[in-house]
């Protein structure tokens, strides 16, 4: 989620919490003074709603914090310059393009109300509702993993990289096992090692990367 363009603006971020109440899940990155925007506190909000049938919890709705961008700092846009005729005449426009960036995170997409049944979406719509399902998912890790986690995080003893690794073993211990107890179901079950952990993740960045000066957007 984070470009090359967020680094700057990352390095002003000074705390990340959750606050967890009936329905609703609240995210909060707090900011130090930084010459990206004048917000302290960015806010992304998490809806849900309650089957009364099963009790289920499924999500409804995401709201986020309107970003108060300094001139020339917007990192969810770029100026792009285009060449048009008019009346045999070339000229060059400006033109604002959307960008990638992490802080497009505070500016959630939702699936509008009354859209079809998920047999009968056209592939535009599939995609948005799959891109509203993936926001929730990365709202929950936050919520289970990274925050309750954070010091970890910070000195390197968790990494995607480790979780990764630490699944692919353990499936292949669960087959390790189903096959032992198909050969002698009396043979004593022997220990099974499990992946450590401790490796450091990496960070790259960009040795010409000026943080005051966003580097050109590029799409993907």
């Amino acid at each position: 989620m984070i470009t090359d363009r967020d680094i700057g603006a990352l390095k002003h971020l000074v705390d990340v919490k959750y606050v967890n109440s009936d329905l609703k899940l609240r995210l909060e990155f707090t900011f130090s003074e930084n010459p990206y925007f004048t917000n302290n506190l960015l806010v992304k909000t998490y809806l849900y709603e309650e089957d009364p049938e099963t009790g289920e919890e499924s999500g409804t709705k995401m709201e986020g914090t309107s970003i108060n961008w300094n001139q020339g700092k917007d990192l969810t846009e770029k100026m792009t310059q285009k060449k048009i005729k008019q009346k045999g005449k070339v000229k060059v426009v400006n033109k604002r393009e959307p960008c990638e960036t992490f802080f497009n995170f505070f500016n959630p997409k939702n699936v509008p109300e009354g859209l079809a049944e998920e047999d009968e979406l056209n592939s535009e719509d599939g995609e948005l509702v799959q891109l509203v399902e993936q926001d929730f998912e990365i709202g929950n890790i936050f919520k289970e993993t990274i925050i309750p986690n954070a010091v970890k995080w910070f000195t390197g003893e968790l990494s995607m990289e480790d979780d990764d690794e630490e699944n692919d073993f353990d499936e292949e211990d669960d087959e390790e096992e189903e096959d032992e107890d198909d050969d002698d179901d009396d043979e004593p079950m022997r220990p099974v090692k499990k992946a450590g952990r401790g490796s450091k993740p990496t960070q790259q960045t960009p040795s010409s990367f000026n943080p005051e000066q966003p580097p050109e957007c590029k799409q993907q």
